[in-house]
């Protein structure tokens, strides 16, 4: 199974409406054990949210967290502005090179 995308993950489905906006995915973890996470903004029951998931590797390639399949979890709103941030440097790091 290859490294499963962000953009592709739309679970929990009964929670996650609509509107998925990948906000950085710096793609699969390298294989050493340090993992990288991606973030999206979401409606989450109707609210827009933030979210995260570690990403997966070759070996492991749903990543985490997982329920079968690939899910989202919620930041808590009061970290919603430091994940936005970790985001935003992400991208900036990734144009620089």
């Amino acid at each position: 199974m290859p490294y499963i995308r962000a953009r592709d993950v739309r679970s929990p489905r009964y929670r996650l409406t609509s509107n998925v906006t990948v906000l950085c995915d710096p793609g699969p973890s390298p294989n050493d054990g340090i993992g990288r996470c991606s973030v999206a903004e979401f409606e989450w029951d109707g609210r827009l949210r933030i979210g995260m998931r570690w990403n997966g590797s070759r070996e492991h390639p749903g990543g985490n967290p997982q329920s079968r399949r690939p899910t989202w979890f919620v930041v808590p709103p009061e970290l919603e502005a430091a994940v936005r941030q970790y985001a935003a440097d992400r991208n900036a790091d990734a144009s620089a090179r």
